[in-house]
């Protein structure tokens, strides 16, 4: 009898298993958008006209308002690259339920990272007052002008297209260049043109990009390499920590060094930097701490 029963017993929790597994791999794979901006991947389990129930890769099974999402995007399970990855949901779902936040790693004070806008955004900040726009996800431009310039007479035009290259999850190449334009009332004009390149190591939360710059200036002309290297890290939700150092000369003098350090506070849309800047005159002068700034950034 105990013969009979074991083969029986065997093709039936076979068939079980099989079914188990024809069952996951017929899973919905989904990506939902939120209002508040948190994106999470997993299967769905159920909807009906208030809430959707899902499995999260991340967080277990989730039950979500349906007013709370703002779109559904279908993924195919079978796959090995989807439209995110594990670890961009991470750093997509490290606000959780409060929502996300503008980042801006984008840019640091003095320089720019290898991440960079995704089509459509767009972005101005005050940091040489910048109007950012993101014609695909790795290609984005710059407009802008100097305040400071214009309240001294001077017309002044800066353009900054940016490329950039994903490797990996972790490592991203930026190509860019730096344009400026600018012409006084007593009919003056000068114009610079510094290419720079540069890899981003690291997440968005937490980067580091060294980059080098070489151009060419009317009043100089060609410049010497110039180097910086700049990171990010944030440390809670709403809070980032900054550092940005070039190092730059001209000419045959000695090479010097501007440097800054600021904290970046996160809102919905904007960012706030407040900081110091100094160099080696200015340390001679204010050996504590250097020149304070206020910078800001506004995600449209």
């Amino acid at each position: 009898m105990l013969k009979t029963i074991l083969p029986i017993l065997l093709i039936f929790f076979t068939l079980s298993a099989r079914a188990q597994i024809d069952t996951d791999t017929t899973k919905t794979l989904i990506v939902v958008h939120t209002k508040t901006g948190d994106v999470i991947k997993g299967y769905l389990i159920s909807q009906d006209r208030e809430y959707l129930k899902m499995e999260s890769i991340i967080a277990g099974t989730l039950t979500i308002s349906v007013k709370q999402i703002d779109k559904i995007v279908l993924q195919d399970a079978n796959t090995d690259r989807n439209d995110l990855t594990e670890v961009e949901i991470r750093e997509k779902t490290l606000s959780n339920k409060n929502g996300e936040v503008y980042l801006n790693e984008q840019y640091y004070i003095l320089s720019s990272s290898a991440f960079n806008l995704k089509q459509g955004e767009s972005t101005l900040k005050n940091n040489i007052l910048t109007f950012g726009y993101g014609f695909s996800d790795n290609f984005s431009m710059g407009f802008g002008t100097s305040v400071l310039a214009i309240l001294g007479g001077v017309g002044a035009l800066y353009i900054s297209p940016k490329y950039t290259v994903r490797i990996n999850d972790y490592v991203r190449l930026k190509f860019g260049l730096d344009a400026f334009v600018g012409a006084s009332v007593e009919n003056e004009s000068a114009a610079a043109a510094i290419l720079n390149t540069g890899v981003t190591i690291g997440s968005p939360n937490a980067h580091l990009t060294s980059s080098i710059y070489y151009g060419y200036a009317s009043d100089f002309g060609s410049t010497d390499f110039l180097y910086s290297v700049a990171a990010m890290v944030r440390v809670t939700r709403k809070l980032s920590f900054i550092a940005d150092n070039l190092l730059f000369r001209f000419s045959e003098d000695k090479y010097q060094y501007l440097t800054t350090a600021a904290m970046r506070l996160h809102n919905m849309k904007t960012t706030f930097d407040l900081g110091f800047l100094t160099t080696e005159e200015i340390t001679q002068e204010l050996p504590v701490l250097g020149i304070p700034f206020i910078g800001f950034s506004y995600k449209f």
